[in-house]
């Protein structure tokens, strides 16, 4: 086996379970042999081994860079044999991507991928995360989690049966574009850190710029928030899968916006509890939630303030809280949607909800794309309702190459199914409840076939009828209370 310790020029190492070609049978002795800045080329087949990865290198699996929910090819599966953690990465600088993780955690601790506080400049990315205790234990600088399957983690173990799991402290940690699913304990838990690092607003290591956005959990929630600093909650799809709250936040955050999510199902959108203590000593504040989060049917409300769980007012503007008077509340009298509770009465709140959308999940839709590709996945979120494929998106970016912008926007935004979606959002935004048996194909019909029923004309028809003058006498104009 060549010696490489002298070596300073980066080099590829490669891994196979046979050992052909002068590879390296196990993961752990390729990086035994490796230096830093190597990349460590893994192929197809079951390594049973739990990985200490302690030096700056890039782990890449079959299917390195294939979203982990595109992948259909042979895996590189790590099997943590009920052990400990597949991988432990215990240096910085370090990429896994593209690999099953499976079978890891045992009742003394471990997870698919746990990653020191200690280090930084880590990427997690394309991996599937499964049948382990905990996921992904997350800590930390400037980590990206992006791309990833994080299903079924429920092996018992502290913390067991978490997707991801953090208390050890980070910062600069971006979760983006994941799929979660079926995670007993809760899809995201961000839990109480140690006294020292929670009880001072200004360390570093207080889970500070924290970005959660474009994921979809169909999952029991989000996640639970404790001990924030400066965090964003943006454009998640969420169906909950039990009768848990969307989003917990259980103490010692200060600055949060949540904007722009779907959240469907379980008992609360966003629960605060968290009151301050001598355990948690730094109250919950500068809480934002808003603009566009859409709330449909959850049991107990959209929104719940616990008493004494917030210094300051929580901003809750500009939402769809299922209802367009806005939510049910005893200072909103005629509001009819889902339940706002606020005992302290510090949350404000727009009395005429946001117009509703149809909700998109958006986890991997931009992720690789070309700049064209993403100006048409736009249109397409935007006019269809849905994210395109990677054909579709291609047919019109060749478009592109002997057509303006305009004439490729002005093609979607008039297609049939894009006619289809508007009908639809009429019938939500001005008559306040979808359109039924097929009711707006005739208007789509006529949208598609004749000038004289122009958008205009179908739109006035709709605000002159009668089911729609009955409706306007509720919206009372828009305000907070």
């Amino acid at each position: 086996m060549e010696l490489l310790e002298d070596r300073t020029v980066p080099a590829t190492l490669n891994v196979n379970v046979a050992g052909t070609g002068g590879a390296f049978t196990s993961i752990q002795a390729a990086i035994t042999a490796s230096t830093n800045g190597d990349t460590i080329q893994v192929a197809p087949g079951a390594y049973h081994e739990n990985v200490v990865v302690n030096k700056s290198v890039a782990l890449l699996g079959a299917e390195a860079g294939v979203l982990s929910f595109d992948q259909s090819g042979g895996q590189s599966l790590v099997d943590g044999g009920f052990a400990g953690s597949g991988f432990q990465i215990t240096a910085s600088g370090v990429t896994i991507n593209g690999f099953t993780v499976a079978n890891s955690g045992s009742a003394s601790g471990g997870a698919g991928i746990a990653v020191d506080s200690s280090v930084s400049n880590i990427n997690i990315l394309d991996n599937v995360l499964t049948g382990n205790s905990i996921g992904l234990f997350l800590n930390g600088t400037n980590v990206l989690v992006q791309g990833n399957s994080i299903i079924n983690n429920s092996l018992s173990g502290p913390a067991g049966g978490s997707g991801i799991y953090s208390d050890a402290g980070s910062a600069n940690v971006t979760i983006t574009d994941n799929r979660f699913l079926n995670n007993p304990n809760g899809a995201i838990t961000f839990a109480q850190l140690p006294l020292a690092i929670r009880s001072n607003p200004a360390n570093p290591l207080r889970n500070v710029n924290l970005v959660v956005e474009h994921n979809s959990f169909y999952d029991i929630n989000l996640g639970t928030f404790t001990d924030i600093t400066n965090g964003t909650i943006a454009e998640n799809f969420v169906q909950a899968t039990d009768q848990f709250s969307n989003i917990g936040i259980t103490g010692g955050v200060i600055g949060l916006t949540i904007s722009n999510n779907d959240f469907n199902g379980g008992t609360r959108g966003v629960n605060i509890v968290g009151l301050a203590s001598m355990f948690d000593p730094v109250p919950n504040q500068n809480i934002v939630i808003s603009v566009g989060n859409q709330f449909v049917n959850h049991t107990v409300a959209a929104i719940e303030v616990a008493a004494g769980a917030v210094t300051g007012t929580v901003d809750a503007t500009r939402n769809w809280w299922n209802a367009s008077t806005g939510p049910t509340f005893a200072a909103n009298p005629s509001g009819t949607g889902e339940g706002l509770i606020a005992p302290d009465g510090n949350v404000t709140f727009s009395s005429q909800s946001l117009t509703p959308h149809f909700m998109v999940p958006k986890a991997g839709a931009f992720v690789g794309l070309t700049a064209e590709q993403a100006f048409v996945q736009n249109l397409y979120i935007d006019a269809l309702g849905r994210t395109g494929n990677v054909s579709e998106l291609n047919f019109w970016v060749a478009a592109l190459q002997t057509n303006s912008r305009t004439s490729v926007a002005s093609a979607i935004e008039t297609s049939f199914e894009a006619r289809d979606q508007l009908v639809k959002s009429w019938y939500l935004n001005y008559l306040g409840r979808p359109a039924g048996n097929g009711e707006e194909a005739s208007w789509v019909n006529q949208l598609q076939s004749t000038a004289v029923f122009a958008e205009e004309r179908v739109l006035s028809v709709f605000l002159t009828s009668n089911e729609f003058y009955a409706r306007a006498q509720t919206l009372v104009g828009t305000g907070t209370q």
